[in-house]
């Protein structure tokens, strides 16, 4: 089957990298189990081991982002009992932390891609 290349533009590879799909063709799926990069798309045979490694920036920035979300909430959110209400907060921040990885991960492998496709 062949693939006929998509554009690059920055929307569609955003888009493509939300619906955890690979940013070159936007069919192929990113992760082969929840945050398992598969070594190659399975249409169009683009290279996403290559990008799994260089998206550390953008990963610890969203990290970083969430972080400091959730430390303005604990300066906004009265508690009664701190111990109780600060362990409610933490739990939530990892949750929220687990549950977005995937994304943010396929977002800055989307990102990589982006950058590559800039070079060119």
């Amino acid at each position: 089957m062949e693939v006929v290349r998509k554009d690059a533009s920055i929307k569609a590879v955003l888009i493509r990298s939300i619906r955890l799909r690979c940013p070159q063709c936007g069919i192929g799926r990113l992760y082969s189990r929840w945050i398992t990069v598969n070594d190659h798309c399975s249409v169009c045979d683009c290279d996403l081991q290559k990008r799994d490694g260089d998206c550390w920036f953008v990963f610890y920035m969203s990290t970083t982002f969430l972080t400091g979300v959730v430390v303005v909430l604990v300066f906004f959110i009265p508690v009664t009992n701190p111990l109780l209400g600060y362990g409610v907060v933490g739990l939530g921040w990892l949750v929220c932390i687990i549950s977005t990885h995937p994304y943010r991960k396929s977002l800055a492998i989307g990102i990589d891609y982006l950058i590559d496709a800039q070079e060119m």
